[in-house]
């Protein structure tokens, strides 16, 4: 996964893709862009997504990785299932 989520591996594919990165420590260095500035901006003030039970959605996250991992479910069903849950926990609001 640090493969994937290091900040040289990010920026390469900021670079491939073309836009604003995810990992604020990125964010840091502004293009000279002035297009691309902009978007930089505003993904360092954008906000996330609302989190109604960060215990519960980790745990939802958490069971769907370890029943692909383990073999216990497809990635389809494992996803499904999730979405279910998380489904189910955003109308309990």
């Amino acid at each position: 996964i640090v493969l994937l989520t290091g900040m040289n591996p990010s920026s390469e594919i900021v670079n491939a893709v073309g836009i604003a990165p995810a990992r604020r420590d990125s964010l840091s260095v502004t293009p000279g862009d002035a297009y691309k500035a902009t978007f930089w901006q505003s993904a360092i003030t954008a906000k996330t997504w609302t989190d109604p039970d960060e215990t519960t959605t980790d745990g939802i996250f958490s069971r769907m990785v370890q029943s692909v991992t383990s073999g216990a479910a497809s990635v389809s069903d494992a996803v499904n299932t999730a979405n279910s849950s998380l489904q189910t926990l955003l109308l309990s609001q």
